[in-house]
């Protein structure tokens, strides 16, 4: 099955935004003391982020690294 993952951002008033991909389900990795079974999920269009636009001082170390690995 595949999905459109559209995470989102709007400030009232002001303005929008949504970043859209679209997703495969995949069976999940394991997880330790899961006790559901979950998706997992695997991205099948990499749309490229407008870097210039992002402030990376306010992201977090792992937030950086899945970013950078988007794009490598």
């Amino acid at each position: 099955m595949i999905l459109s993952n559209e995470p989102g951002f709007y400030r009232e008033d002001h303005y929008g935004i949504r970043l859209e991909n679209l997703v495969l389900v995949t069976p999940p990795d394991k997880i330790a003391g899961g006790t559901r079974e979950m998706m997992g999920f695997e991205t099948l269009t990499l749309v490229p982020f407008d870097r210039r636009l992002i402030d990376v001082k306010q992201l977090l170390p792992w937030e950086l690294a899945w970013l950078n690995a988007y794009h490598a």
